[in-house]
């Protein structure tokens, strides 16, 4: 199956609603007292606010035709080039941060997430980044496992402890 990598466009918002549900189910099904039912990390508003930033590095993954023509978008990677300076104990650095990618369930382990986020390492390289950052649930092994298989490593652990019992 070919597909094609390219940037996220304005209009791409409808076609990326199916994915961000995906992502929400799963996280709603590890972890029901934190995600919301229904909700999903991109709004329209968001969404554009998001492609207008200029440190974007915002990505889709659409499946190409016989035809040769894009068609479905099966995978997307939001991404962000911070630059930290004068942190009071840390080095100076510009790191590309991760939002979020997705793969459609359907199209795993067909090579979009390791294209999406080949695209991403070459983006941090243009502009001078140092490294990738991201955030994972630990509730979503497949997840881990696909960033240790690309080379991610964990930088730090944060945990939790609940001080109440919370029920969704």
């Amino acid at each position: 199956m070919k597909f094609l990598i390219r940037g996220m466009k304005q209009d791409d918002y409808d076609a990326l609603l199916p994915l961000q549900r995906e992502i929400q189910h799963l996280h709603r099904a590890g972890r029901p007292d934190l995600f919301r039912e229904g909700a999903v990390s991109y709004t329209e508003e968001s969404f554009r606010a998001a492609l207008s930033d200029e440190n974007g590095r915002h990505a889709v993954c659409a499946l190409i035709g016989g035809n040769g023509e894009e068609g479905e978008i099966v995978g997307f990677l939001f991404a962000w080039i911070r630059r930290r300076r004068e942190h009071r104990n840390m080095n100076d650095e510009d790191f590309l941060l991760i939002d979020d990618i997705c793969v459609a369930e359907k199209m795993r382990r067909q090579g979009v997430g390791r294209a999406l986020l080949d695209r991403a390492e070459a983006s941090a390289r243009e502009a001078g980044c140092g490294r990738l950052v991201l955030d994972v649930f630990r509730l979503n092994e497949n997840a881990l496992a696909f960033y240790r298989d690309m080379g991610f490593a964990e930088e730090m652990i944060r945990m939790e402890k609940r001080t109440e019992e919370r029920h969704e």
